[in-house]
């Protein structure tokens, strides 16, 4: 034989058939039961008149004791009247939920979104500035501090309008280095023919290119 006793939390949905509001009722039963599922013991239709249209929710309520009868608890969810209109599906489900289940969550009926999680940020990796170091000369190499000389004698003495530019070829490219240290021009002669002779610390007035005629 069927079980025929009440199953709990019931909900009734009072419309009144006189404003065709059959529709709406069965509208809401349908999302109801499509939410909470098994967790509702029962959805029913109850016809009315009068322009009525509520919501009830009966839940049963264990007593103190198991020798204790249990207690029907009995809430009005929704009175189109009292709240004036018809409610939004999302509020009847807040209000179902908040009875039976408070806890549950509702999803988007909750307005409730996931947040995604930001992505870690990695510190953006700073590229060192690859310095080159310039080769560190101790003074001028020789022939370029010959030339530098021959350059200013030339504008100071000779052509102090005119500037001259003097190459390697200028210069005896076979005489000593000099040394780093000391005057820039110490050493440096220049001949008649605008020849530079590098000096050395031997004996002789230092010396040309080969096939130059130092005069």
């Amino acid at each position: 034989m069927a079980d025929l006793s009440t199953r709990y939390p019931r909900i009734v949905i009072e419309f009144c058939t006189a404003c065709k509001w059959n529709l709406r009722a069965a509208y809401f039963a349908q999302e109801l039961l499509q939410t909470f599922s098994t967790d509702l013991g029962e959805v029913s239709l109850q016809p009315g008149t009068g322009g009525i249209f509520k919501v009830h929710l009966y839940d049963e309520e264990p007593g103190p004791t198991e020798e204790d009868e249990a207690t029907i608890e009995e809430y009005l969810l929704w009175d189109r009247k009292a709240e004036g209109g018809f409610p939004e599906t999302k509020e009847l489900k807040r209000r179902v939920r908040d009875i039976i289940d408070p806890n549950r969550n509702l999803g988007h009926v909750d307005g409730k979104k996931s947040i995604p999680s930001a992505p870690p940020q990695n510190p953006t990796p700073q590229n060192a500035s690859s310095s080159t170091k310039p080769q560190n000369y101790m003074g001028n190499p020789p022939i370029p501090r010959a030339l530098n000389r021959l350059q200013h004698l030339s504008v100071e003495e000779s052509h102090p309008s005119a500037e001259r530019k003097f190459t390697p070829m200028d210069v005896d490219v076979n005489s000593r280095p000099t040394s780093s240290k000391g005057d820039a021009g110490e050493g440096e002669v220049l001949n008649s023919r605008g020849k530079i002779v590098i000096t050395g610390d031997s004996e002789g007035g230092g010396y040309c290119m080969p096939g130059d005629d130092c005069g």
